[in-house]
């Protein structure tokens, strides 16, 4: 199945694309680049990485719930234009950091790091990064709203799938383009090396932030592209099995990526559609409403939590195999390219696993296992030899299989969150509770700066036994969806 042909709609098609797009240029410059940038600038450590990438993190999360409640009241289209301005300042900030900012004191036997900040490219760096929190927390909770209003109800498990795909795909052709460039300029961590290739990718983002100009509300749908409504919600025995859910079953190698008091939607839906949960005809609308009101709001604080655990680790986990498992750049690059490319995989098993024993018995269990190996990764840091060196971190055969894992399975179970959340929230809110995904993405960054400080002070172990921890608790609050009996 060609990706970019699953949908007529122009909305739609034009969001594969910028995936696409977006995620190959943040791949070259900002998932392993960025990190060792802000590591081996002058005066760089742990630290600044977390305080730099914390600011971007921060303002994401401070502009998206405004973003998604205006993308609901003024309109998707008009959301994606400011954010595209605001997107091409933060280019231009960036090149002028990279380039125009540079310190070009001679070394005098010295590191980098050793070196003084003369010209605060740090700080330079950390107002060019803020921007880029304020375009991605405008944009994203918009686009993900537009792209829902275009999709046909019945259509919304294969083309979101489309577009997850595109994104992971790409997510993994970002660090293999900056594998090669490094092959190319230079497999080091060297500073200069370094800068290019981020340039390189800083100046590819120029494409996606254009697309959003063509975004257009007119091309939504209207009520075909609605929720789910109480009229889905019927006898199982009375209805038939057909679309839903159960549509994942016509797929063959696609997975999808993935006010306070609720009232039902008015807008009517597919009457084949099939129930999402298995409802007595005596079952009252109350009792759908508080499903509505629940559901979304334990998703979402759960994956907030989740999203400040695994802030404290993802952006230093190329500084891991960089400091600990001396990995060149190429090399590290490769591991960010296999990962997510595991993921689809691994969200193959999860979507057909689900549709046996539930969507959200499988994220319970795929969760627990990859809080497990990440307490693995922590303990085989106990390990030390006569020199005091962690051997077991330093051999990649072993650390670097049980990264993947880890990674691969703690990440897989997203697109059934994302189905889950997508059914039980209104079309008329979906900007606002899109922009509550953007808040968990905030954790992602936000927390860094604990990251940072734990790394410097405790090593990355400390990094690994804190996340795990958090993820835990977020874990047990994702486990009382069992509660409300969700249809797989």
């Amino acid at each position: 199945m060609n990706i970019f042909n699953v949908t007529s709609n122009k909305n739609a098609r034009l969001a594969i694309l910028f995936a696409s797009a977006n995620s190959l240029a943040l791949g070259i410059w900002s998932y392993t680049v960025l990190s060792g940038w802000l590591q081996m600038m002058p005066a760089g450590s742990n630290s600044r990485v977390g305080i730099a990438e914390g600011v971007q993190g921060t303002v994401q999360g401070l502009v998206a719930i405004p973003a998604g409640y205006l993308a609901d009241k003024i309109g998707r289209e008009v959301i994606l234009k400011w954010s595209s301005v605001i997107g091409l300042l933060s280019v231009a900030s960036l090149i002028l950091t990279l380039v125009a900012m540079k310190n070009n004191d001679p070394l005098e036997g010295r590191s980098m790091q050793q070196m003084p900040d003369t010209h605060h490219q740090f700080e330079w760096m950390t107002v060019s990064l803020g921007l880029v929190g304020m375009y991605t927390g405008i944009y994203s909770s918009a686009l993900e709203a537009i792209f829902h209003d275009s999709i046909n109800s019945e259509d919304r498990l294969k083309v979101s799938t489309a577009k997850y795909i595109a994104d992971v795909v790409f997510n993994a052709a970002g660090p293999i383009t900056s594998l090669i460039l490094f092959l190319f300029i230079g497999d080091t961590w060297a500073f200069d090396d370094i800068t290019m290739v981020m340039l390189i990718g800083v100046v590819l983002s120029v494409f996606p932030i254009g697309m959003l100009f063509l975004f257009k509300d007119k091309y939504c749908l209207g009520s075909e592209s609605e929720a789910l409504n109480h009229m889905s919600y019927q006898s199982p025995e009375n209805t038939p099995r057909l679309g839903g859910v159960q549509a994942m079953g016509m797929i063959t190698d696609l997975d999808e990526y993935a006010e306070n008091q609720p009232s039902l939607p008015t807008a009517s839906v597919a009457p084949m559609q099939e129930p999402l949960l298995e409802l007595s005809e005596s079952d009252s609308r109350q009792k759908l409403k508080n499903l509505q009101w629940w559901i979304p709001r334990v998703l979402v604080t759960s994956d907030m939590i989740s999203g400040l655990a695994s802030g404290m680790t993802i952006k230093f986990f190329p500084l891991f195999f960089k400091d600990e498992t001396n990995l060149p750049p190429s090399a590290t690059n490769l591991i960010f390219a296999l990962s997510p490319l595991l993921m689809v995989l691994f969200s193959t098993i999860a979507m057909k696993a689900a549709k046996r024993i539930g969507r959200v018995q499988v994220p319970l269990i795929t969760g627990s296992i990859g809080i497990s190996l990440l307490v693995l990764m922590w303990f085989l840091g106990t390990f030390k030899n006569e020199d005091g060196a962690q051997y077991m971190w330093q051999d990649w055969r072993i650390i670097v299989p049980i990264y993947l894992l880890r990674t691969a399975v703690m990440n897989c179970a997203f697109p059934l969150k994302r189905s889950i959340l997508m059914d039980y929230v209104r079309k008329d809110e979906r900007g606002k509770w899109s922009s509550l995904e953007s808040i968990t993405q905030f954790g992602w960054s936000g927390s860094a700066v604990v990251g940072g400080w734990l790394s410097d002070n405790y090593g990355y172990g400390g990094t690994f036994l804190a996340t795990a921890a958090l993820q835990a608790i977020a874990l047990a609050l994702f486990s009382t969806l069992k509660l409300f009996k969700i249809k797989n």
